[in-house]
């Protein structure tokens, strides 16, 4: 869980695609930073998988998806 919020602290958008890889993770709690990173990275190419992440099964996942789609500025919907 660390190492995906020391990732969105940083803000390399290069990191993108192992925090998009890590919202499908077994952990609820790397899932729920990953999406936090992604937002805190704000990177659009993130979206889609945020917007799968709005269906998870943990109530915190989904609020950190929404949070960051939010940040990245694109729709909920698609």
């Amino acid at each position: 869980t660390q190492a995906a919020w020391a990732l969105g602290a940083i803000g390399d958008r290069g990191e993108v695609p192992a925090l998009v890889a890590a919202l499908s993770d077994a952990d609820a709690r790397v899932r729920e930073q990953a999406a936090w990173a992604l937002g805190a990275i704000g990177d659009a190419r993130a979206a889609d998988a945020l917007r799968a992440a709005l269906r998870d099964a943990d109530k915190s996942v989904r609020e950190q998806a929404r949070w960051a789609l939010g940040v990245v500025g694109v729709s909920e919907l698609k």
